[in-house]
C-alpha cells in the first residue's frame, strides 16, 4: 500500500528493519497495521462529524495529511425565491371631500364610521346667492327665446315680401313681352302702309298714322322694360331682407344657447352645494360642523370629510431594485405580522407595480389587493408582505456554503471514491442559505459543504457526512 517517494529521505529505523530478519518480518506486517489504523480513523470521523478541522495521514503517501471535509447529499426540493418587505394597508379608494363652492354649512348628516353609498347626500351648504343666479339666468333664457320668436316672425314677413316682389317681377316681364309683340305688329303695319302710300294706293295720312302707332308701341316697350328692372331690384332687396332676418334669427338662437349654458353652469354650481359620496365606503374623518363657513375648494385647508372604500383594500409595498426585475402580476403574496391582527395571515397576488424604480430610494412600488368584506383589515395597519418572485419544483439543492466560484464560473466539489471532483453548476436560485442548481447535479451526489476552499480538484479527502 505504501509507495516510495523520491522527494523524501527514508527514516533511519526503516533501514534497520531492512538489515535484519526481524526487520523483514516487521515490514511484512506493516501494511496490515496501517490498514487497521486507517479503518479506525474513518470510524472515528464518522462518530465525530463535527471535528472538520482534523486531518488523517494519507496511507498512500506517508507524511501527507488527508483533510477531513463535511459533506451533504444533494437533495431535490421545491424552491421559492421570495422578498419580504414592510407594507401598509390602505383603502382601495380614498377621497378627501371638499366643497366646490363657498358658503355656510347648512347640514351634515354623517359622522365617522358611517357607511355610505355612492351618490348619497353627506352635507349641504346654504348658498342663496347661487339660487338667485339660477333664477336670473332662467329669466334671461326666456327673454332670449322671445327674441328668437320675433326674429322668426321677421323672417316670415321678409319671405312674404320676397314672394310679392318676385310676383311683381313676373308681371312686369309679362307686360314687357306683350308690348314687344305689339311693336312687332306695328312694324309690319308701318311697312305695309308705307308701300301702299308709295304706290299711291292709300292716302299718306294713313301711312303716317301707322308710323305713330309703331312709335307709341316702342315707347310702351321702353316703359315695360323699366318696370321689369324695378321689379327685379325689389325682388333682390326682398331676398336680402330675408337673409338679414334669418341672420337675426340665427343670432337670437345662438344667444339662447349662451343663456342656456350660463343657466346650466349656475345650476351646476348650485348642485355643488350638495356634497355627495363618490363611491360606496366608510367615513374616516369629519372636520366640520353645521353652521361653519366653508371656503371653496382646497382653500378650506382641510377637507369636510374623508371617505374610504374598505370592502377591498390594497397593501402598498416598496420592493428593492434587485428584486423588482423579477416582479410579475399575479405573483403570490402573503401578509403576516400585522399590527392589530397578530398570528393571522392574509394571502393575495400582486395586482400592479410601478414599471420604474424611485431615483431616490431605489425602490419599486408594488400593490396587492386583498378582499376585506369581513373588515379585518383597517387602513393604516402595518405588517410584512412576502412576495413569491420565482417558484420551481423538484430542483437539486445544495447549501450556499458548498458553492464556490472562480474565473470559469460557479462549481461544487463532488466526493467520489475518496477524491474531490470539481463539478461546474448552473445556478437557478439563491437565497443566502440554499442554492438551486439547474444543471450539473441531479440529486444524491455527495458534495463538500464546508472546507471546499482548501481543497484542489482530484485531492484525496475524508468525507464526513453531516447529520440532518
Amino acid at each position: 500500500m505504501f509507495e516510495k517517494s523520491s522527494k523524501r529521505t527514508r527514516p533511519l529505523h526503516h533501514r534497520r528493519w531492512v538489515a535484519g530478519a526481524a526487520g523483514l518480518a516487521a515490514a511484512a506486517s506493516l501494511p496490515l497495521i496501517a490498514a487497521g489504523c486507517n479503518e479506525t480513523t474513518r470510524a472515528t470521523a464518522a462518530e465525530n462529524p463535527t471535528e472538520g478541522a482534523t486531518t488523517t495521514r494519507n496511507s498512500e503517501s506517508p507524511g501527507v495529511s488527508t483533510p477531513r471535509v463535511e459533506t451533504v447529499r444533494v437533495e431535490r426540493k421545491d424552491l421559492s425565491r421570495t422578498v419580504e418587505m414592510p407594507g401598509t394597508v390602505e383603502g382601495y379608494e380614498t377621497a378627501d371631500l371638499y366643497a366646490k363652492v363657498g358658503g355656510y354649512l347648512g347640514s351634515i348628516v354623517v359622522d365617522i364610521g358611517d357607511e355610505v353609498h355612492k351618490g348619497q347626500e353627506l352635507a349641504k351648504l346654504w348658498v342663496p346667492e347661487l339660487k338667485n343666479e339660477v333664477t336670473r339666468k332662467q329669466a334671461a333664457i326666456r327673454q332670449a327665446e322671445s327674441e328668437v320668436a320675433q326674429a322668426s316672425a321677421a323672417v316670415t314677413q321678409a319671405e312674404a315680401g320676397l314672394t310679392a316682389a318676385r310676383a311683381a317681377e313676373v308681371e312686369a316681364k309679362t307686360g314687357l313681352a306683350e308690348h314687344q309683340a305689339k311693336v312687332r305688329f306695328q312694324q309690319l303695319e308701318h311697312q305695309r302702309f308705307s308701300r301702299l302710300a308709295a304706290q299711291q294706293s292709300i292716302e299718306l295720312q294713313v301711312a303716317d298714322e301707322a308710323k305713330y302707332k309703331l312709335e307709341a308701341a316702342e315707347a310702351a316697350v321702353a316703359a315695360a322694360e323699366a318696370r321689369v328692372h324695378t321689379a327685379t331690384a325689389q325682388a333682390e332687396a326682398a331676398k336680402a331682407n330675408v337673409a338679414r332676418a334669418e341672420a337675426d334669427r340665427t343670432s337670437a338662437q345662438a344667444n339662447v344657447a349662451v343663456m342656456q349654458a350660463d343657466a346650466d353652469h349656475a345650476e351646476t354650481m348650485l348642485a355643488y352645494a350638495l356634497v355627495r359620496a363618490p363611491f360606496d365606503g366608510v367615513i374616516l374623518r369629519r372636520n366640520v360642523d353645521a353652521g361653519a363657513f366653508i371656503r371653496a375648494g382646497e382653500q378650506a385647508g382641510s377637507p369636510l370629510l374623508t371617505i374610504a372604500r374598505v370592502d377591498k383594500v390594497r397593501v402598498v409595498v416598496d420592493v428593492p431594485m434587485a428584486d423588482a426585475r423579477l416582479l410579475d402580476r399575479g405573483d403570490r403574496a402573503v401578509l403576516t405580522r400585522l399590527t392589530g391582527r397578530p398570528g393571522e395571515t392574509f394571502e393575495g397576488h400582486v395586482s400592479r407595480f410601478a414599471p420604474a424604480v424611485d431615483k431616490t430610494s431605489r425602490l419599486a412600488k408594488v400593490e396587492v389587493d386583498l378582499d376585506n368584506r369581513g373588515r379585518k383589515l383597517l387602513p393604516g395597519y402595518y405588517g410584512y408582505m412576502t412576495i413569491h418572485l420565482e417558484e420551481a419544483t423538484d430542483v437539486p439543492v445544495v447549501p450556499a456554503s458548498a458553492l464556490l466560484s472562480d474565473a470559469e464560473g460557479p462549481y461544487v466539489f463532488v466526493v467520489e471514491d475518496g477524491s474531490a471532483r470539481r463539478q461546474p453548476v448552473k445556478i437557478t436560485h439563491q437565497d443566502g442559505t440554499t442554492v438551486g442548481v439547474g444543471s450539473g447535479l441531479s440529486g444524491g451526489e455527495e458534495v463538500i459543504r464546508s472546507g471546499g476552499g482548501q481543497v484542489v480538484p482530484g485531492q484525496k479527502v475524508v468525507p464526513v457526512l453531516a447529520q440532518k
